[in-house]
C-alpha cells in the first residue's frame, strides 16, 4: 500500500472538497477524469453513499449495500451492487474505494480488496460495538501502514446545489409523545435496525408534546 487519504469531514457529507482526495470531479463534467477506473462504495445505501454515487461520474463502480437498495443504486451510477465487497478491476483489486460506513470490521474487508496502489477514504468516526467512538484510526486497529494521513474538511464550500440529488426515503416517526419519538429514533439507530432511511422526528412547537 503506497497510498491512502483518510478523509475526516465531520457533518459526514459528500461535497466538492471531498473529491478531490480520491482524484475525482465534482460536479462530474460529461466526461469525468479516470472515469473508467474501478470504484467501491462500501455502505452505499447510507447518505454519504447515494451522494457518492451519484455525485462522481465513474462508469466502474461497485457498491455494496442491502439488496433492497440494489436498482435504486443502480439509477444513481453503480455498476455492480453486492451484499458484500467483491474485487472489480483488471488486477482483481478495485484502485478507490470510499468506506461510508466505517464500523470497525468493514475496514479489514476492504483491505483485502483495495489495490496495493489505491486510495482510501473513510469517514470518522470509527464504530466498534458499544466501545467509545474514534475520531482517529487507533494504530493498533489500522490494517493499513502507518503513512496513512488524516484530511479534515471544516465547513467545506460548494455542497450538492438543492433539488441536484434524488431524495432519500424518510422514516417519519410521529407518534407518542416527543421522548418516546425520540426514544424509537435512538433505538433503531443503536440497534442498526435503519437501511438507506434518513430517521425524522416531528417536533410540536406549539407546546403540545
Amino acid at each position: 500500500m503506497q497510498r491512502e487519504d483518510i478523509l475526516d469531514p465531520r457533518d459526514s457529507n459528500v461535497t466538492s472538497d471531498n473529491f478531490p482526495h480520491l482524484s475525482t470531479a465534482f460536479p462530474a463534467p460529461s466526461s469525468a477524469p479516470n472515469h473508467t477506473i474501478s470504484i467501491l462504495v462500501y455502505g452505499a445505501g447510507s447518505t454519504t453513499g447515494q451522494y457518492t454515487l451519484h455525485a462522481a461520474g465513474h462508469t466502474n463502480v461497485l457498491a455494496t449495500a442491502s439488496l433492497k437498495h440494489h436498482a435504486f443504486l443502480r439509477t444513481l451510477g453503480a455498476t455492480l451492487t453486492a451484499d458484500v465487497a467483491r474485487a472489480v478491476g483488471g488486477d482483481g483489486k478495485v484502485a478507490l474505494a470510499l468506506n461510508a460506513i466505517t464500523m470497525e470490521g468493514t475496514l479489514v474487508r476492504i483491505a483485502e480488496v483495495l489495490s496495493a496502489q489505491g486510495t482510501l477514504t473513510l469517514l470518522l468516526p470509527i464504530k466498534a460495538g458499544e466501545a467509545p467512538m474514534h475520531w482517529e484510526v487507533l494504530a493498533e486497529r489500522n490494517p493499513f501502514p502507518a503513512r496513512a494521513r488524516q484530511l479534515d474538511a471544516q465547513d467545506p464550500p460548494g455542497a450538492p446545489r438543492v433539488g441536484a440529488h434524488p431524495a432519500e426515503w424518510v422514516r417519519l416517526l410521529d407518534q407518542g409523545t416527543f421522548k418516546e419519538r425520540v426514544a424509537t429514533g435512538l433505538d433503531l439507530l443503536r440497534n442498526n435496525r435503519i437501511r438507506g432511511e434518513k430517521v425524522v422526528v416531528t417536533v410540536d412547537f406549539t407546546g403540545n408534546d
